[in-house]
This record gives structure tokens, C-alpha cells and sequence, in this order.
């Protein structure tokens, strides 16, 4: 089971950065989600060829991706507000050998999720043949 997406405080818009993350299309994996957080909140659950664009406030965040399992690979991110940092999510089944043992985690329970901090794509057509996750915020008093 996955950790729970939560709601996420939506940062001043003065404060406020974006982090564009998404998971590239892989046929290893393609069963499982990769979790997406930050302070131990997850954010966004994504599938192969889907994203989420979020709002956090700028400064450093640890951001972690994580798979049902909870195995978890971190990396450290400066936002400044009013700009854009993009991550690419993509599987590794390095893992999965360590499983081979059974043919469940050959089926998606073996594999992991790496960050890459990558240059964001100029054109946003690139995102065309994607799927957005929507995050959810919580309300503002």
C-alpha cells in the first residue's frame, strides 16, 4: 500500500515556486506508482507519462520519491520564488533482480524510483502525450 496523498499549504503567491515533476513512460514498473513528497507529505501519486506541477514555498526542500514499498530516493532542491524547477522521475530495476526470487517482484514490487533535477523543457508541447495530476491544496482560511 502507498503512503496517503495529503494536502499541501499553498505558499503566498510572493513566496511561491514551482516544482514540474513527472514520471517518464517505462515498461519496467509500469504497475506502480511513484509517491512524490516533501516533510514527509506526499503530494502526488504518478504513473508512467503523467506529472504534477506544485507550489512550495522557496528555500531548500528534500523531496523524495518512493515506491509502494516505501523504498525511498531523496534530493535536495533550491526553489526561488517565481521561477520553475523541473524533476524527471524514472524507474530502476536494479532492485527487482534483488527480488527475482519471486515472480512478484518481477511484476513491479523489485523496482525503485530515481530524482533527476534536469534543464525544463522549452517547448510545453513536450507534455502533450502526458497526463497532469492535479494537487490538491488546503483551504485557505
Amino acid at each position: 500500500m502507498s503512503m496517503p496523498v495529503e494536502s499541501l499549504k499553498k505558499p503566498a503567491p510572493e513566496k511561491a515556486a514551482e516544482l514540474l515533476v513527472y514520471r517518464v513512460s517505462a515498461f519496467s514498473a509500469a504497475l506502480t506508482s511513484a509517491t512524490v513528497g516533501t516533510n514527509n507529505t506526499a503530494f502526488a501519486h504518478l504513473d508512467s507519462k503523467e506529472y504534477a506541477i506544485v507550489q512550495l514555498p522557496e528555500g531548500e526542500h528534500e523531496i523524495f520519491v518512493r515506491d509502494r514499498n516505501y523504498a525511498e530516493n531523496t534530493i535536495n532542491i533550491k526553489l526561488v520564488a517565481g521561477t520553475r524547477v523541473c524533476m524527471r522521475i524514472r524507474s530502476d530495476s536494479g532492485r527487482a533482480l534483488l527480488d527475482a526470487r519471486s515472480p512478484v517482484g518481477i511484476l513491479g514490487t523489485g523496482y525503485w524510483y530515481i530524482p533527476f533535477v534536469i534543464e525544463c523543457p522549452e517547448d510545453e508541447k513536450f507534455f502533450t502525450s502526458y497526463k497532469q495530476v492535479k494537487i490538491q491544496y488546503a483551504a485557505q482560511p
